[in-house]
């Protein structure tokens, strides 16, 4: 590619914690959730990126405004959640890749987390804010 332009390709076999295949389609509309929504906390990681789209269901193409070097280490402040969430309004429920999946709330309004079987062997027991 050039430096305004960057490919990626997803790992295969990557589930959400519901068993659904991840897929470009998720990373899309992820990314434009967060570049786009007036009360997103992360847009500012997205600054320079002009267009988020994909080409099958492994790849994923960003289009910069420019060179940015940073890219990559602010693409990993922005989280990946289903495409059908990330469509939505308030995402009460996430389901995530990771190895700890959403369990709950407590009445402070903190997420708890749980290791989750399926992440590469078994995470570590966890429980903590998300």
């Amino acid at each position: 590619m050039d430096p305004t332009h960057w490919c990626f390709t997803l790992r295969s076999r990557v589930l959400f914690h519901n068993d659904q295949r991840l897929i470009a389609e998720d990373v899309v509309a992820s990314l434009e959730r967060a570049r786009s929504r007036p009360s997103s906390a992360v847009a500012q990681y997205l600054a320079g990126v002009v267009s988020v789209r994909s080409e099958g269901a492994t790849t994923v193409l960003i289009e910069t405004n420019g060179c940015q070097p940073d890219l990559l280490n602010r693409l990993s402040f922005v989280l990946i959640a289903r495409s059908q969430d990330a469509r939505r309004g308030t995402i009460a429920e996430p389901v995530g890749t990771g190895p700890y999946r959403f369990a709950g709330r407590r009445k402070d309004g903190a997420g708890l987390g749980r290791a989750w079987s399926g992440w590469r062997g078994r995470a570590r027991l966890w429980e903590g804010h998300l």
